[in-house]
């Protein structure tokens, strides 16, 4: 991430060198890039399908990219404001500023998910019922709460919208920041295990799994593989699968739903390393159930190789924990982003300037505008 910062610093001074070099040729005088604009461009990318496996291969990653957005906005959510509260103001800020934001964005394609012009609506109804609990009431009440469930019920991007605001309340959660962003590897197989304790994990963790009906078709659809051509995993129908093709271990729903039912057969007492004997074919799955075990967020609840598997989702999701921004997709398997958009600059920083405030940019406006 910091060579992509430096990266849109070292853009904008080749740009500015270019300007300088050529002003000089003509005699004509280069004219600087104003600071706000370069404040606010930012560094354009894109992903595909590459994205999806990594989330899959590292449930201790999003175990914990999860938990640095959950236990924050479980914190602003979870106690009472009273309606003087300067954190109510600053919601408030908030909402105006992500409206302003998705009302520059109009003409940014964005389907499958909501247009902008379908988002504001619900973020100014957000915002009317917060100043009407700011200017009417009179009693400390769980008033984010409320509206975090408000906008639940509106969309899941006013949803996301309204906890990214809930979570820049925290201003002391730094060090628990850094400390869950320091993930050990996965506890050494345990083979001593008996069966019936893994089968006690595999019902408290991935009992949404046993809702999949693998007899259909549709739910093994599509298969993952990697590309010799690209040099990163793609998928395609199973239909067109060549012999031989080895296939990523993305199936994580199907190999535990096969995993439970030998399970059920096979004597509680005995060993897992007695049941892998007999069914070897279950060894991944094993070591997924045991290795997702101390995690709260390990585990995408979604069928990988399902007809109905959207991966924008899933990208979506994790380029949004990098701080993405300007979600455009291209097709169902990769979109365009920005990234830094309202970050401070190199000499922001050098001067102390620079401000942890570049949630929802907006472009700079001139004077009288």
């Amino acid at each position: 991430m910091l060579a992509a910062w430096l990266l849109r610093e070292l853009s904008m001074d080749m740009v500015e060198h270019v300007a300088r070099t050529k002003a000089r040729a003509t005699g004509t005088k280069a004219v600087p890039l104003d600071e706000a604009w370069s404040r606010y461009l930012g560094l354009g990318n894109a992903t595909g399908l590459g994205m999806v496996p990594f989330v899959i291969n590292h449930p201790d990653y999003l175990d914990a990219w999860c938990r640095m957005r959950e236990i924050p906005l479980a914190a602003g959510l979870g106690r009472d404001y009273t309606p003087d509260h300067p954190d109510l103001s600053r919601v408030a800020e908030l909402l105006t500023r992500a409206d302003r934001h998705l009302g520059e964005k109009h003409a940014l394609n964005t389907a499958p998910f909501l247009p902008s012009g379908a988002i504001r609506p619900q973020l100014q109804q957000l915002l009317k019922a917060l100043k009407d609990y700011i200017n009417t009431a009179s009693e400390p009440a769980s008033v984010l709460a409320r509206l975090h469930e408000t906008a639940a019920r509106m969309s899941p991007e006013a949803r996301g919208i309204f906890a990214s605001i809930v979570i820049e309340l925290r201003s002391d959660f730094d060090e628990n920041a850094e400390a869950l962003l320091r993930v050990d590897g996965p506890a050494p197989f345990d083979t001593a295990m008996q069966c019936w304790e893994l089968k006690q994990v595999l019902d408290a963790n991935y009992a949404w799994a046993r809702s999949y009906d693998f007899s259909d078709p549709e739910r093994t659809r599509y298969y993952w593989f990697s590309s010799a051509a690209n040099e990163e995993p793609r998928r395609a129908r199973r239909i067109t699968r060549p012999v031989g093709t080895a296939e990523h271990c993305t199936d994580i729903v199907r190999r535990v739903n096969a995993l439970a039912t030998d399970l059920e057969r096979f004597p509680a007492s005995r060993s897992l390393a007695e049941f892998l004997l007999a069914h070897p074919g279950h060894r991944f799955a094993a070591a997924r159930v045991q290795q997702t075990r101390p995690y709260v967020y390990g585990e995408l609840h979604d069928n990988l190789i399902d007809g109905e598997f959207l991966p924008l989702s899933t990208q979506r999701f994790q380029l949004a924990t990098y701080g993405m921004n300007n979600f455009s997709p291209q097709s169902t398997d990769w979109l365009r982003v920005t990234l830094f958009s309202g970050a401070p600059r190199a000499m922001d920083i050098n001067a102390g300037t620079d401000e942890d405030d570049w949630l929802f940019p907006t472009a700079p406006k001139e004077q009288g505008q």
